[in-house]
């Protein structure tokens, strides 16, 4: 019995040893061309597979201002494979200016886990504004099922009052309890804004990218801003003993394994002892 239970016990040890494993991955990488018409923009899509895994059932939805279209869903893309989609959005525009595009693309990997990646940046519609206010980039850490709030801070940079309304653009791993908000600031003002975020299903030890956009308009100039800051959350592992460092692990591995040996050896002198008094 002691015998059997001696050689689970060095088996549960030698499994406890961390290998190090090849991981593959799937990196997607959207850009985009637009070209404005008499009834709305024509937008050209790419979207490029940087990883070294085929991405599984792909669609993006792309948002311009207030309009939102989708692509049709792509069955696969291979590693380093690019592809590009067509769509046109039937937009009017209130007024010239810089115009929020935002490009939330998901993909399934090959055992069919559900991901997605974030992109956001201007569409400027018939003359260019540069907004006059300054999104300092936030971050925050997350437990893997937790929740943390995120920090930004927004500065005016002009010398008028500005009210400026913000969305707070996520991957669907991640949600917020409430991602609009809009805020009053004076000339060369700052304010602080945060967010609750909650981890929904993003994986342990990643990072996701998140882009908080802000607009208002100049009634004055008859021009509409949009400006936009990112943020970063990291996603944190649970502290556990399978979590500590791998030298830390090795080490006790390897005392179990001379506590093993010494079992062994001290298992076996009683029977020296009888066969010297034989």
């Amino acid at each position: 019995m002691r015998g059997t239970i001696s050689v689970f016990t060095l088996v549960f040890i030698l499994s406890c040893y961390a290998f190090p494993v090849h991981a593959t991955y799937i990196r997607m990488l959207t850009r985009f061309t637009t070209q404005p018409t008499d009834y709305g923009v024509r937008l050209r899509l790419f979207i490029k597979n940087m990883g070294d895994e085929t991405a599984h059932i792909i669609q993006s939805k792309v948002v311009i201002a207030s309009a939102t279209m989708h692509t049709d869903s792509i069955s696969l893309i291979r590693t380093g494979l690019e592809i590009h989609r067509d769509l046109f959005f039937k937009i009017r525009f209130p007024s010239p200016g810089h115009y929020p595009l935002v490009i939330k693309t998901v993909y399934r990997d090959k055992n069919g886990h559900r991901f997605s990646v974030l992109n956001c940046g201007f569409y400027v519609h018939e003359k260019s504004a540069m907004p006059e206010f300054i999104i300092d980039s936030g971050s925050a850490d997350i437990a893997e099922k937790g929740k943390s709030a995120i920090d930004f801070i927004v500065r005016n940079t002009g010398a008028e009052t500005r009210d400026i309304s913000f969305k707070l653009h996520l991957p669907d791993e991640l949600q917020a309890d409430n991602d609009k908000i809009k805020i009053s600031l004076p000339p060369e003002g700052s304010r602080k804004i945060s967010f609750m975020i909650t981890n929904l299903s993003a994986l342990k030890g990643s990072s996701y990218a998140l882009w908080l956009m802000g607009r208002y308009e100049d009634t004055k100039k008859n021009l509409h801003y949009t400006g936009y800051g990112t943020g970063m959350i990291k996603i944190k592992p649970k502290a556990s003993f399978l979590r500590l460092p791998q030298w830390v692990l090795i080490g006790a591995d390897s005392i179990l394994i001379i506590l093993f040996i010494l079992f062994q050896f001290k298992w076996l002198i009683p029977y020296f002892k009888f066969s010297r008094n034989s």
